[in-house]
């Protein structure tokens, strides 16, 4: 079993389980305890909306990413409903690396603050997936769009 806080995290492995149970909290309505009854009763979201994907560019671009990254967590408004993870790997078919940007947003809107990593340019355009969709559709791109089977949602 797993549980999944504010669900900006939508990377394979992270805040869920294989064959198991995953709780997701990111739209929780609300909770209730009867202490007489010793009973505990949530309020459960469902399926929200929320903003992100990936972005891909190459390395002339990466130093400043890392800068950004770098400068994010002293802003004295800093956005806590998101998620930056920056990757970078050797891509043959480029012949180069290539840097990847996993950016997220619990609301269903991009933030100014995920501009620098979202806007980043020059990028590779064609692989490029931002967009508002839900947390099950995010999880099952970083599958490689095999079915996220262990992120369920429940109406309460």
């Amino acid at each position: 079993m797993a549980i999944c806080g504010a669900g900006q995290q939508a990377t394979p492995g992270v805040a869920n389980v294989r064959d198991g149970l995953t709780i997701h909290l990111g739209n929780l309505r609300g909770i209730t305890l009867n202490s007489e009854k010793r009973i505990v009763s949530i309020a459960a979201g469902g399926e929200g909306q929320m903003w992100g994907g990936k972005v891909f560019y190459f390395q002339p671009s990466f130093s400043g990413q890392i800068q950004n990254l770098a400068e994010y967590p002293r802003d004295p408004k800093a956005d806590y409903d998101i998620h930056i993870c920056v990757s970078l790997g050797y891509a043959g078919a480029f012949d180069d690396f290539v840097y990847m940007n996993d950016v997220f947003c619990t609301r269903p809107e991009k933030p100014k603050t995920l501009e620098p990593s979202a806007d980043i340019q020059p990028q590779i355009d064609q692989m490029k997936t931002l967009r508002i969709d839900n947390l099950k559709s995010f999880t099952s791109e970083g599958f490689a769009n095999r079915v996220a089977k262990n992120v369920h949602y429940f109406e309460g």
